[in-house]
């Protein structure tokens, strides 16, 4: 059809966060441990997907850093994200220092529209 991309893109999450560090020392965010739309009980991944998470290292009281990832359905990374604009995103991070779960560090935000007819 006219006017849609040319190639097959399956349905995904663009997430861009700013992090920051707002302890006394250096920490490095390794990766994400957890990601969910929990009123749609939907599990997210970067698996195999681009651009995947990078970890970044923050040093106490840095300017915020940017990191950008893409999250699609963990049970099925070329199936739909089954979720609606509104809705939250949780994400959990695994980071170098205070692994304890309350620790840990985490991004909640709502869904926003996007376009993805770019290509």
């Amino acid at each position: 059809m006219h006017g849609q991309p040319s190639r097959k893109v399956p349905q995904h999450i663009d997430v861009t966060a700013r992090l920051w560090n707002r302890r006394g020392e250096r920490v490095t965010v390794i990766e994400i441990t957890r990601a969910v739309i929990p009123s749609y009980g939907v599990e997210l991944t970067t698996a195999g997907v681009w651009p995947n998470f990078k970890s970044v290292t923050l040093e106490p009281g840095a300017a915020p850093v940017e990191a950008s990832f893409v999250l699609v359905p963990k049970a099925e990374p070329k199936g739909r994200v089954e979720a609606a604009v509104g809705a939250w995103l949780e994400v959990e991070f695994r980071p170098s220092r205070g692994s304890e779960r309350w620790a840990r560090p985490r991004l909640r935000c709502q869904l926003g529209a996007g376009d993805s007819s770019a290509g």
